[in-house]
């Protein structure tokens, strides 16, 4: 009996819902790691960065890693940087106080220096682990004691950003001893005979922190992996705010992974951030992008020409048949998908319209199949018949990705300018265009105040790309930034890409 499309394993648009709906087995064998990221050099530590847009497979790599280490006998501890609540950030941003104020676009920006409360938050949630499990730490009291001390209680797992509130806005933490006296650190620590209560400095918790783990002796490796290093702009402290507690947790990660290599420590740690915050650094990013040139891996899986071959074209066939008897290579896409769609090469069409994303790919190939799961296969009508369904799926992502630079407000704007107007434009069109329907949408003002930067950011995410002739040849040229363009040309003519032209309504 013919399998129904609906009956097929097609994947999850998160890396970690995957791995809870499929064994480790099964996520290994569906997933397929682009050629340059280097299983080696990320467990020997040589390479600790993941950076990528958002959908480009991130959360999955450090998923897929974790398995590897864990079937090595290593144990793997995962961060969320997006659980870190706002009570929590604002917080320890009266804490760490004011760093210096800097010029930064005819403005000014507040900065922040994180890097000795996130030393001890990530040694901490080591010892929380270590604390829980303990067959892995030949002797956990030093892990005990550090986090008596900050806590004053038996330490759970989870318990990774409850130090965090415990800092005083006098620049000390309160503290509670089960007896005045600290590992040897040559601290000094201030404290009431009479109440075993006391104060420490965020600088010497930190040292504290470091000297503590040195201490400890670890049966097996630990990999500390940090994920979903997301920002979204609220207000402009905030965004300040929170653009600074990214930074320096990637800062603290890279020193802690020196330190963790100088001393023999068998450590490391691992981290994902998306293109979009790493980009909007600005001037406090210099750092961060030295950082991910010696020690990082970026992923665009652009890089190789379109072809049924392609490392995403095999990774869809290899979940498309991750249900089926016969798991021959490119049987699922050489069954299952019509060789032409919407008048292209069936894998052109989908690497185009998905933008070269892996997350794209599972939503075309979702919506595609729930609009009929009885059928034996993909049908050109699917495609066809959702395609305005998908467009909005992706406009969608795309207003999260503004989100990270843009107020919510400008974000509709920003969609407003767009819709129902003309997908291939010049700069100057665009302005003249914000002229005629800012009445209707005064915060469009606002965001057509640096009409470059607006050009630039949809030129990252891949909502726009340039079209301009040949001059020798007389042929169209296209530039995208998944296409691993840099920058875009602004005297040129712009184009919407055509997977969200749907969804903004518009016409030629």
């Amino acid at each position: 009996m013919t399998q129904a499309i609906g009956d097929l394993f097609v994947g999850f648009t998160d890396g970690k819902h995957e791995l809870d709906e499929l064994t480790p087995a099964e996520f290994e064998q569906a997933f397929l790691v682009p050629e340059y990221i280097s299983e080696p050099q990320l467990t020997s530590g040589k390479k600790f960065i993941v950076v990528g847009l958002r959908g480009t497979g991130k959360t999955s790599i450090l998923r897929w890693h974790s398995i590897k280490i864990q079937s090595e006998g290593h144990v793997p501890i995962f961060i969320l940087f997006k659980n870190m609540s706002e009570e929590k950030r604002a917080t320890t941003s009266k804490i760490v106080g004011i760093k210096e104020i800097i010029p930064d676009s005819g403005s000014y920006k507040i900065l922040q220096d994180f890097k000795h409360v996130w030393v001890s938050a990530l040694i901490a949630r080591i010892f929380e682990e270590a604390c829980d499990q303990k067959e892995w730490v030949a002797d956990i009291s030093p892990c005990k004691k550090f986090l008596d001390i900050i806590h004053g209680e038996p330490q759970n797992k989870g318990k990774f950003f409850d130090i965090l509130p415990k800092l005083s806005p006098t620049f000390t933490i309160p503290i509670k001893f089960p007896d005045p006296s600290l590992p040897e650190t040559g601290l000094s620590v201030s404290f009431d005979k009479k109440d075993p209560n006391g104060q420490i400095s965020i600088d010497d918790l930190a040292e504290l922190a470091v000297s503590t783990i040195k201490s400890v002796n670890f049966h097996s490796k630990v990999y500390l992996y940090i994920d979903e290093l997301e920002v979204f702009f609220k207000d402009s402290s905030t965004y300040n705010r929170d653009i600074s507690l990214v930074r320096d947790l990637i800062l603290s990660a890279s020193e802690l992974n020196r330190i963790f290599r100088k001393n023999n420590i068998p450590v490391y740690i691992i981290v994902a951030a998306r293109t979009e915050v790493i980009n909007n650094l600005g001037v406090i990013g210099e750092e961060i992008s030295k950082l991910i040139d010696d020690y990082g891996f970026e992923i665009n899986w652009a890089r190789d020409q379109r072809s049924a071959t392609h490392p995403l074209i095999r990774m869809m066939d290899r979940k498309l048949s991750l249900k089926r008897s016969d798991k021959t290579e490119f049987l699922a896409t050489n069954t299952l998908i019509p060789n032409n769609i919407n008048g292209k090469i069936w894998y052109h069409y989908l690497l185009d319209n998905t933008m070269f994303i892996p997350r794209n790919i599972v939503h075309r190939l979702n919506i595609a199949r729930d609009s009929a799961p009885s059928r034996p296969r993909f049908d050109e009508d699917l495609f066809n018949n959702t395609e305005k369904k998908y467009s909005e799926r992706l406009l969608r992502d795309l207003q999260l990705s503004l989100g990270a630079i843009y107020s919510d407000l400008q974000v509709r704007a920003i969609v407003n300018l767009f819709n129902g107007w003309r997908y291939d434009f010049r700069i100057s069109d665009l302005i003249t265009r914000s002229r005629e329907i800012s009445k209707y949408s005064p915060a469009i003002k606002s965001v057509m105040s640096e009409p470059n930067s607006l050009i630039r950011n949809l030129f990252y995410f891949g909502a726009i790309g340039n079209v301009y002739n040949n001059k020798e040849t007389g042929k169209p040229m296209y530039i995208w930034a998944f296409r691993e363009e840099a920058q875009p040309i602004f005297e040129e003519r712009f184009l919407i890409h055509e997977s969200i032209r749907p969804a903004l309504n518009l016409i030629s």
